[in-house]
């Protein structure tokens, strides 16, 4: 009979990513992973294969277990810019500064250029921000009554995409997370403007 397994899967996910977040893949080695995670060489392989596997798989644990509980509010029918600034607040409350920033936006940076499976879920990451942005931008628009174009909605989704990935960045070498959240009202009011705004008949 196969031994029972002395781990958690959702554990080992947890402290794998974690600790990935904070040292990055390259200058992760399985020694180091075995220590964050006290869990066997032989246990990760069984589980995941190899370090790159692991990885992957914590790519997608980020999305189900931070990404989701505090993107849900922008994602749901009724979200409006407010949904976006509490969305933001909320990382930023949450953030560290300095600290290691946002795993998804360390790992564009990382790997995105050079591993296509890595690319792939950055890609549907930056997808699943801009979709969450533009549902609670069309809402907004609506209760504004501004004449803003479903184009420019998403061009506005795509900009809020961009600086959330440098909010991030920044937030990895910053020590007032006053500064950011400012930085955050501040590009909201842009947004907010545009929104309101009525084209001249």
């Amino acid at each position: 009979m196969p031994r029972p397994k002395s781990h958690d899967r959702n554990t080992l996910l947890t402290d794998a990513m974690q600790y990935f977040w904070s040292n990055g893949y390259a200058t992760s080695s399985m020694d180091q992973l075995v220590n964050a995670t006290n869990v066997s060489r032989h246990g990760i392989y069984a589980d995941f294969g190899n370090k790159r596997q692991l990885f992957l798989a914590c790519m997608d644990f980020y999305q189900s277990e931070v990404v989701t509980p505090g993107f849900r509010r922008v994602e749901s029918p009724e979200a409006n810019i407010d949904a976006i600034h509490s969305y933001f607040e909320t990382q930023m409350s949450l953030a560290e500064v300095p600290g290691p920033g946002c795993f998804m936006a360390n790992t564009s940076t990382e790997l995105g250029p050079h591993d296509v499976d890595v690319q792939l879920k950055i890609i549907a990451h930056h997808a699943r921000l801009k979709k969450g942005f533009v549902n609670a931008l069309k809402n907004e628009s609506a209760i504004s009554g501004g004449d803003i174009s479903a184009k420019e909605i998403r061009e506005i989704a795509e900009l809020l995409v961009s600086f959330a990935q440098g909010l991030w960045l920044l937030s990895r070498s910053i020590e007032n997370v006053e500064l950011l959240k400012k930085l955050v009202r501040t590009q909201l009011s842009l947004v907010r403007s545009r929104l309101s705004h009525q084209q001249n008949m």
